[in-house]
């Protein structure tokens, strides 16, 4: 691996000299810290805003970040040839840290670069970026490799379009949390309009019901005039009635 392990970092360290060629950190225009998935070391001026994660590199090694570091930042920038197997492995290892931080870790912008000429094969790395970002370990994605000045404002914009798509989830939440408590204060405010405010309302206003209708005799139902209670019937209690307008002898039995 010592060769092999050579030319990564010097394809890399190329890759990382041309992009950050001229700039300065607040060229980026906020707090904003690089991860790059090779042994590369920072660029001049870029020392306290760079860490190297490789494969293997534990979370306890101080290029990692800690929460208070995490809090401070705006945006991670990471940098890693997607195509090589190794740094695909140190851009999950860095997803999987961060999700463990999930309420203070800042969004990640991935910055797909190639050690080759010919630059990012497109259908290559694609699928696994799309995997990146369907798995939310990226935010966002900054192709077409930009160095310089353009590098910084590509990663500027993608910052803004971050922001701007969280503010929106934001306010999404606060809308649907409003709407959520409106809706439990109107079926409190009916539930207490329908059982405690109407019942007292109209407490004076609604005779009783009497379940027990053995004292009923002699009380008059419907042109009917009750008498004892004969038995039980399927549709409850059945008594003797006499019919009001006929003479008292003419009675009949009727279900209550």
């Amino acid at each position: 691996f010592g060769l092999l392990g050579w030319l990564v970092r010097t394809a890399m360290q190329s890759v990382v000299n041309r992009l950050f060629a001229g700039l300065a950190p607040k060229d980026f225009g906020g707090e904003v810290h690089f991860m790059c998935t090779a042994d590369v070391p920072a660029p001049a001026g870029f020392e306290g805003s760079w860490s190297s994660i490789v494969p293997g590199s534990k979370p306890q090694q101080p290029t990692w970040l800690g929460e208070r570091e995490l809090l401070k930042i705006s945006a991670i920038v990471a940098i890693s040839n997607v195509a090589v197997d190794a740094q695909q492995q140190a851009i999950a290892s860095i997803g999987s840290y961060l999700h463990l931080h999930a309420l203070v870790a800042p969004p990640v912008i991935l910055i797909p670069v190639s050690d080759t000429s010919e630059g990012v094969d497109q259908k290559t790395v694609w699928p696994f970026v799309q995997h990146l970002l369907s798995q939310a370990v990226i935010d966002d994605v900054a192709c077409g490799v930009p160095v310089g000045f353009a590098f910084a404002f590509a990663v500027q914009a993608k910052m803004r379009n971050v922001s701007a798509m969280l503010n929106q989830v934001q306010h999404d939440l606060c809308r649907r949390a409003a709407l959520v408590e409106n809706r439990d204060r109107m079926t409190d405010s009916i539930d207490f309009a329908l059982w405690h405010y109407l019942g007292s309302r109209l407490l004076h206003n609604i005779p009783p019901v009497i379940d027990d209708r053995d004292d009923r005799n002699g009380q008059g139902v419907a042109g009917f005039r009750l008498g004892g209670k004969l038995c039980r019937g399927v549709f409850g209690l059945v008594y003797k009635t006499s019919r009001l307008a006929v003479p008292a002898t003419d009675t009949q039995h009727h279900s209550m």
